[in-house]
């Protein structure tokens, strides 16, 4: 599979990171490596005011250095599921 995405997506996503982190009082010193992998890109249906409507995204497997403590939690919640900045949605 092509890795296609926006040059600016790995700036976006290292800035989601580190706020979820900081969210959790945790440490955001967080590092995307690498982006493996990057699913067909798709819409996913969301809600919001107005009636909501369709967001683009693409499921993706990366790789993220950091506090063992972080990586933990940032894998429990998730990363970009249902954010606003339409990340997509990262799973384990």
């Amino acid at each position: 599979t092509t890795l296609f995405r926006s040059p600016e997506w790995d700036v976006y996503m290292q800035g989601n990171i580190w706020r979820k982190a900081e969210t959790l009082d945790l440490d955001p010193q967080v590092t995307l490596e690498a982006v493996n992998w990057v699913g067909p890109k798709r819409s996913f249906a969301v809600a919001g005011a107005g009636g909501g409507g369709k967001k683009p995204g693409a499921c993706v497997e990366v790789a993220l250095s950091g506090a063992p403590r972080t990586l933990e939690a940032l894998h429990s919640w998730g990363l970009g599921q249902a954010n606003s900045t339409g990340m997509g949605w990262i799973g384990a």
